[in-house]
């Protein structure tokens, strides 16, 4: 097709959001719309980040790279908004249940009440020791597997494109009617 299209691009995959057809269209309008688009791009970038700083559940325990990692790319097609991280898909979109197997050893480890920080040894001042063996807490644990219930992505992408939906489809059509009443002739 030859239109302009937003498109969200994770690593390899690509996914095609809005296609806006100007098949039809000659060569100025169409660059028009894509320099229009282009304006929009970085505003688009601004707004994903923001929604994903405002869905992070553990704000305090997160790099940051995820939302360092949301780019936009021009080009005479449209824009692409996309993500570098190899987990942006994951982050985006929601994953199904699934099993999380070992990968470099026998078996999966973790210890039961561990802080982001791994400091656990700190939350028996809060708890007491007593009280901190009761729950567990600080106990190692190994399994084979562990079923992961899925996630809820958190479409930041999806959502600052829709922000700006509503002004890039009228932006476009103000292009367009300028374009034909400069083209009209009588």
């Amino acid at each position: 097709m030859s239109g302009l299209q937003v498109r969200i691009k994770f690593g390899g995959d690509s996914r095609v959001v809005k296609d806006i057809d100007v098949a039809q269209v000659d060569a100025t309008i169409r660059g028009q719309v894509s320099l229009m688009l282009q304006g929009y791009a970085p505003m688009i970038r601004d707004r994903a980040r923001q929604r994903l700083r405002e869905r992070i559940k553990h704000p305090e325990s997160s790099t940051g790279d995820a939302e360092r990692s949301i780019c936009y790319r021009t080009t005479t097609r449209g824009i692409t908004i996309y993500m570098t991280v190899l987990y942006g898909g994951f982050v985006e979109y929601d994953t199904r249940p699934h099993r999380i197997y070992p990968r470099n050893a026998k078996a999966l480890h973790w210890t039961s009440g561990e802080s982001a920080g791994g400091d656990w040894l700190s939350q028996a001042g809060v708890l007491g020791w007593r009280s901190m063996l009761m729950q567990n807490v600080g106990v190692d644990h190994f399994a084979a597997y562990v079923n992961h219930p899925g996630t809820t992505g958190k479409h930041m992408i999806r959502d600052a494109i829709n922000d700006y939906r509503l002004a890039i489809r009228n932006e476009t059509a103000r292009i367009l009617a300028q374009s034909l009443r400069e083209s009209a002739t009588y």
